[in-house]
C-alpha cells in the first residue's frame, strides 16, 4: 500500500476559525476544495473552558417544562 501526502493548503479562514476553506490533490491528480464550519473542539480554548466552568458554578437560572413537577 502506497501512502500519499496530501499537503492541504488553507485558502481562506476567518480570524475566529469558524469557517475555513482547504485545497489538496488526491492520488489520482484531482484537485479537491473543501469548505468547513467548526461545530466543536477536540479540546476547547482555555479561556472558553474557564468561562464555561464559571457559568456552571452558578447553576441553572431558568427551567422550562414539566420535568421534576408532579403531573396533574
Amino acid at each position: 500500500m502506497r501512502t500519499f501526502e496530501r499537503s492541504a493548503i488553507a485558502n481562506h479562514f476567518e480570524e475566529d476559525g469558524e469557517y475555513i476553506s482547504l485545497t489538496y490533490t488526491q492520488e489520482d491528480g484531482q484537485r479537491v476544495t473543501g469548505e468547513y464550519k467548526r461545530v466543536g473542539w477536540r479540546s476547547p480554548p482555555t479561556r472558553l473552558l474557564e468561562e464555561a466552568r464559571e457559568a456552571f458554578k452558578l447553576g441553572p437560572c431558568y427551567v422550562a417544562g414539566q420535568q421534576g413537577r408532579p403531573s396533574s
